[in-house]
C-alpha cells in the first residue's frame, strides 16, 4: 500500500499476514534508491497483537497530525512503525474508519468481527486509542461479510452499522447459515434484530440523490427502507464506488462480460461541494481497494454536521403511501424557513408546506400524506427555503399504490400444481404481497406449473406479479402456446419492499398479447432458463376490456 508517513512523501508499506504472524516494512524513495524506514513484527509483541489482520489494510491519518497510520484490522501501527493499539479481538471481516459519531472528537472505527466473540461481534472503537465505545452484548460465532456502515437513516445522527452472525449448519463442514442480524445507530442503539435485515451481508452504499445520506445499491438504488430512489437499474458485479466524475456524488463501477460500466446519478444535488476524491483519507481508502476486499471509502467528517440537510423518503405500506421529510440544522448554525412540496397535477399533499425552526444540530421529522386522483409514477420534489436566501431542494421517486390487478382471475404463486428441477420456498415475510409468495426459484431448468379456471370463453391478457434484483428469463407456455424465453426486467429487490414488485405481461409488436381462451381450466408453465432468481406473488388472467 501507499502511505504518507511524513505527511508529504508517498511511501511503500509492504504487508504480510492476517490470521497469525503479521509483518510490515516501510520504504521511501530517496535520491533514486529505496530506503527502509522501519519494520513491524507482531511476534515481538504480546499475544494480543497476534492475528489481528483484516482482508484489506488502510493507510489513513487517524490522529489529524498530517501523517498516515496503518490500520491492519484490529491493530493499528503508528506512522513511525510502532504499535499504537490493538483490541485483541482477532480477525475482522469489516473495518470502517471515519467520522462515524459526530458527537465525539476525532475518528471512530466500526468492526464486523469474523472471529468468535463472547461479546463485541459488532462494535465501535475510538480510532486514536482503540477504546471500545460500545459492543454487541451477545456471543457470536462468525459475523460474516464486510457488513454495512454508512449514514443511511436521516432520523439518527451519524452512521448505522449492520452485520449478521453465521453458524455452521453441518458439523465437520464449512456450510454456514444465518443465525440473526443486528442494525445499530452510531451510538450503539439497537434498531433491529432478526433474520429479515435489509443490508446484513454487506450491501454496497453510495451518495446518489440530492441529500447528505447514502443509499443502498441493489438492482436499483434504494433508501434504507427499500424504496426506489430512482427507476435506474444497475447490472454487473460492483468493482468500486467512488466520486471520480462531476459533483460530489459517487459513481458505481461495475463489470459485465466484456465491459466495464460506470453509472452516475442524474439527480441534481441540492448544494455544491468539493469532489470527495480531493479528501486525503477518502482518496487513500479508494486506493487501498487495489488489494484485498473492496468497499466504500469513509469520510473524516460528517457532511450533515457541517451543512443543513433536507431528506425525502417515500414509504408504502398496507395503509397507503406517505412521504417522510427530515430537515437538519448543521452543528454551526440555526435555521429558519419553510418546506414546500412542488405541485403535481392530480396529486394532493397534506400538508403541502410547513415552517422549520431548528437550533444547531437539531432535526425535524415530518410525515406528509399524498393522495392520487389517477395514480402516479414519477418524482416528488420539495424545497427548504431558508431565511438567508438559501434554498435546498430534494426529490424522491414515488409510485401510487397499485395493489393487485382489479377484476383479474388470480392464482397465487404458492398454489402451483407441480414443479421439477428444484424446490421453491413459500414465503409469508415479503412486503406488499397478495397472500404468500415463492422464492428460491434459482436452478436452471427449474419448472413450475399452475392451473387457472376462467368462467367463460373470451380474450384475455396474462400477467405475472414478480420481483428480482438484476433481471431474469423464463420460458413461458400457456396451454399449448409456447411464448419462448421472456425477460422479467429488474425491479431492484426480492420483496423486502412493496415497491420491489411489478407486473410482467407478454408483448408482441409493442402490444400486450391477447389469448383466445375457452371456458375451463388453463395451464401455465414457466421454466427457469438463465439460473437467476425471480420471486413470484401470483399469476393472473384478465379479460380484455
Amino acid at each position: 500500500m501507499v502511505a504518507y508517513l511524513d505527511g508529504k512523501t508517498p511511501c511503500i508499506v509492504a504487508l504480510r499476514g492476517t490470521y497469525g504472524a503479521m509483518l510490515a516494512d516501510a520504504w521511501q524513495l530517496n535520491n533514486g534508491k529505496l530506503e527502509k524506514l522501519w519494520s513491524y513484527n507482531n511476534e515481538e509483541l504480546s499475544s494480543r497483537f497476534w492475528g489481528q489482520g483484516a482482508h484489506t489494510n488502510y493507510a489513513l491519518d487517524i490522529d489529524n497530525d498530517g501523517r498516515d497510520e496503518i490500520i491492519l484490522g484490529s491493530a493499528v501501527i503508528d506512522d513511525n512503525g510502532q504499535p499504537l493499539w490493538t483490541t485483541g479481538k482477532g480477525h475482522p471481516d469489516g473495518v470502517f474508519v471515519g467520522k462515524l459519531r459526530p458527537d465525539l472528537p476525532g475518528l471512530q472505527i466500526g468492526y464486523i468481527m469474523e472471529t468468535r466473540q463472547r461479546k463485541g461481534g459488532i462494535c465501535m472503537a475510538d480510532a486514536l486509542t482503540g477504546k471500545m465505545l460500545w459492543e454487541l452484548d451477545t456471543p457470536t460465532s462468525h459475523v460474516d461479510g464486510k457488513g454495512t456502515c454508512a449514514d443511511l437513516d436521516p432520523r439518527y445522527p451519524g452512521v448505522e452499522l449492520a452485520g449478521a452472525d453465521m453458524a455452521i449448519l453441518e458439523p465437520g463442514t464449512n456450510k454456514r447459515g444465518l443465525v440473526t442480524g443486528w442494525l445499530f445507530t452510531a451510538n450503539g442503539e439497537l434498531l433491529k434484530e432478526g433474520k429479515d435485515m435489509p443490508y446484513r451481508f454487506g450491501t454496497w452504499t453510495v451518495y446518489w440523490d440530492a441529500d447528505l445520506q447514502k443509499e443502498l445499491i441493489r438492482g436499483k438504488i434504494v433508501d434504507p427502507d427499500g424504496y426506489d430512489v430512482s427507476t435506474a437499474t444497475r447490472r454487473g458485479s460492483i468493482i468500486m464506488v467512488a466520486d471520480v466524475l462531476g459533483d460530489w456524488r459517487e459513481e458505481i463501477f461495475a463489470s459485465v462480460p466484456g465491459e466495464l460500466r460506470i453509472y452516475t446519478t442524474t439527480i441534481p444535488a441540492m448544494d455544491r461541494r468539493t469532489c470527495l476524491m480531493q479528501e486525503h483519507n477518502y482518496r487513500l481508502r479508494i486506493a487501498s481497494n487495489a488489494m484485498g476486499y473492496p468497499s466504500e471509502a469513509m469520510l473524516p467528517y460528517d457532511p450533515e454536521s457541517e451543512s443543513p440537510n433536507l431528506n425525502l423518503t417515500y414509504q408504502l405500506n398496507d395503509d397507503g403511501a406517505s412521504l417522510r421529510i427530515v430537515a437538519v440544522a448543521s452543528r454551526h448554525a440555526a435555521i429558519t424557513g419553510e418546506i414546500s412540496l412542488d405541485p403535481i397535477a392530480g396529486v394532493t399533499f397534506s400538508p403541502a408546506s410547513f415552517p422549520v425552526s431548528l437550533q444547531p444540530g437539531e432535526r425535524l421529522v415530518t410525515t406528509v400524506t399524498p393522495t392520487w386522483d389517477n395514480g402516479y409514477d414519477g418524482h416528488i420534489k420539495a424545497r427548504l427555503n431558508l431565511g438567508n436566501g438559501t434554498s435546498l431542494q430534494g426529490q424522491v421517486f414515488a409510485r401510487a399504490p397499485r395493489g393487485t390487478l382489479k377484476n383479474a382471475i388470480i392464482r397465487e404463486a404458492e398454489e402451483f400444481t407441480s414443479q421439477h428441477g428444484g424446490t421453491v420456498q413459500i414465503r409469508d415475510d415479503k412486503a406488499g404481497t397478495s397472500g404468500k409468495s415463492i422464492s428460491h426459484w434459482d436452478p436452471l431448468g427449474h419448472t413450475l406449473s399452475w392451473e387457472i379456471t376462467v368462467p367463460k370463453p373470451g380474450k384475455y391478457h396474462f400477467f405475472v406479479r414478480y420481483c428480482n434484483v438484476s433481471g431474469a428469463k423464463r420460458r413461458v407456455v400457456i396451454n399449448d402456446q409456447d411464448l419462448g424465453e421472456c425477460t422479467f426486467a429488474a425491479t431492484g429487490g426480492f420483496g423486502g419492499s412493496a415497491l420491489d414488485w411489478d407486473h410482467f405481461s407478454p408483448v408482441h409488436n409493442g402490444q400486450k398479447m391477447v389469448f383466445e381462451l375457452k371456458a375451463g381450466t388453463q395451464r401455465v408453465v414457466m421454466e427457469n432458463t438463465d439460473g437467476a432468481g425471480n420471486n413470484l406473488d401470483y399469476v393472473a388472467l384478465k379479460a380484455v376490456e
